[in-house]
């Protein structure tokens, strides 16, 4: 069954315990916090309970334009140039990601009509850029599925978490503010058509290939849900819950909890460390801290991204410390190098291409024959 329930006596007689199993498919963390409610309702005697139902939610689903759904995501993700990260160490490799780092950052006061979410998606998205060394970025988001016009959705009993590729250029040459503007927009245009599903995305844009897929997933759970996740109207009713970790693909998960009176950020990393070192997720959590501070700051500045100050002064210091001391200049050119190899070494592989292969003898010779003609 996708989903069962037992209630459990405890070894004193008094306390009973409610244990709920179920498939992921059928619940997601929302959806829980509501049931959470509803359970405690119905425990203080409450019967006059009127759930939402999922046949609202379904009916939306039925009835979206199949071709304004295509026409938008071929306009997202049309030639987009992405590159899975992290990298997995083969192409079959099942991720396991078994690691917690946790972390808080404070959002400067942002000017403007910039979200903290739409600074939190912009510095992720300037990472994955940074490291992959691409001019755009490409991430799966996970949204919680609840800003569709369906009456009552906040309040419905079933799961509508669904996850989105998130593409957004990260040029350099672009200015903070437009750049942080698309972020905004893209998020606010992808809204009506955020259900779509990864795998029916690679069937409407085929040039992505079979294997696209982002390689991680990047979570901002807004202020009201975390609020929700966290209280219980009743005392009577206590609820633990175990780790969703068994049911993440991806090896490198990153969700951003807010603080709804606050500007702060709560920063949990789960992690593969077969894919990502210990030492690289923590170091990607400090650049991720330092980017969100870069961007809030400089919200509504016209300079372009080179100009924002990405790299930490102690990663400054340790390049400097590396290079202090300069080798000494030898006078000899490449060729006289090429020809020691020569040499010492005559049989063995100089070039190996995928038409051929030459030894440093040959290489020798044919390069000679070639002076010779020249």
């Amino acid at each position: 069954p996708l989903s069962r329930a037992a209630i459990i006596s405890r070894n004193d007689g008094v306390r009973r315990d409610l244990v709920w199993t179920a498939h992921h498919s059928v619940y997601d963390g929302w959806s829980i916090n509501k049931m959470t409610e509803l359970l405690a309702r119905l425990i203080q005697g409450e019967t006059r309970l009127a759930p939402v139902p999922a046949s609202r939610f379904i009916a939306y689903l039925s009835r979206q334009d199949q071709e304004k759904t295509t026409a938008f995501w071929r306009t997202h993700l049309q030639d987009a140039s992405w590159s899975r990260f992290p990298p997995l160490p083969s192409p079959q490799y099942s991720a396991d990601p078994r690691d917690l780092l946790h972390s808080q950052l404070n959002v400067s006061q942002i000017s403007g009509e910039v979200t903290t979410p739409t600074i939190l998606r912009a510095a992720w998205a300037l990472l994955v850029s940074t490291y992959t060394g691409a001019e755009e970025s490409v991430t799966s988001i996970v949204l919680s599925g609840r800003m569709a016009p369906v009456e009552g959705i906040t309040d419905l009993v079933a799961p509508t978490v669904t996850s989105v590729p998130f593409r957004v250029s990260t040029s350099r040459d672009r200015s903070v503010r437009d750049f942080l503007a698309d972020v905004q927009d893209r998020a606010i245009e992808m809204i009506p058509y955020e259900h779509t599903g990864i795998q029916n995305i690679r069937r409407i844009v085929p040039d992505l290939g079979p294997e696209f897929d982002p390689g991680h997933s990047f979570i901002v759970q807004p202020a009201e849900e975390s609020e929700m996740a966290t209280s219980i109207p009743y005392t009577e009713l206590e609820r633990s819950t175990t780790s969703g970790n068994a049911f993440d693909a991806y090896p490198l998960t990153v969700e951003c909890t807010m603080g709804l009176k606050t500007n702060t950020v709560g920063i949990e990393l789960s992690y593969d460390r077969k894919v990502v070192a210990p030492g690289d997720a923590q170091r990607l959590l400090t650049y991720f801290d330092h980017f969100v501070q870069e961007l809030s700051r400089n919200a509504e500045a016209d300079q372009s991204l080179e100009h924002l100050q990405l790299q930490l002064a102690e990663d400054k210091a340790q390049l400097c410390k590396w290079n202090s001391v300069m080798p000494p200049r030898i006078e000899r050119c490449i060729h006289d190098l090429v020809g020691e190899q020569i040499t010492a070494r005559p049989a063995a592989t100089a070039i190996s291409a995928w038409d051929g292969e030459m030894t440093y003898g040959e290489l020798d010779d044919a390069s000679r024959r070639l002076a010779h003609h020249l």
